[in-house]
């Protein structure tokens, strides 16, 4: 799925009309077209009817714009964020990362009926499932907090210096 594709999606859902949509994103109305056949090509189904004179979403349609929260905009943005931190992030020593993946086991489990609770009312998972879900994603910080250091350890050499064997 393209982002642009999504964006022209989002306007033609909000304006129920095409040819609006296309004055709103400065694009021709063949181009609002092909951009929602692509994402409905991807999605596998209709997003949209078609009318006369308007737009109505179908089942599906509703579904992407409901969980399309943010625009395309926001996500680049958010992308962004997510990079600049990596690449802080990827300078601190494994023991500051292994105190925060404990902290998230913490966190997985001592909320693990409400994250249960949640996962049924937003998925469908069973509270049941929901729990084990949580018990196994806590374990897995665990051990990915105890074990990081060993697992990248080869590829924490590849980023040193050669000549002074730092970063």
């Amino acid at each position: 799925m393209d982002l642009g594709e999504l964006n022209v999606f989002l306007t033609v859902a909000r304006e129920k009309s095409f040819s609006r949509a296309a004055e709103r994103l400065y694009r021709t109305q063949p181009a609002v077209s092909i951009a929602i056949r692509k994402l409905e090509e991807w999605a596998g189904q209709a997003l949209v009817v078609r009318r006369a004179r308007s737009v109505e979403l179908t089942d599906a349609g509703a579904l992407v714009a409901e969980y399309a929260e943010h625009s395309p905009t926001e996500v680049e943005a958010a992308i962004g964020r997510a990079h600049e931190a990596f690449l802080d992030w990827r300078h601190q020593p494994f023991a500051e990362r292994s105190r925060h993946m404990h902290k998230a086991a913490e966190l997985l489990e001592g909320g693990r009926q409400r994250l249960a609770e949640l996962m049924a009312v937003e998925m469908g998972k069973p509270v049941k499932a929901g729990r084990a879900e949580g018990e196994k994603s806590a374990w897995a910080c665990r051990y990915y907090a105890d074990e990081a250091a060993n697992i990248l350890a080869d590829v924490a050499y590849a980023y040193l210096d050669p000549r002074t064997r730092e970063r």
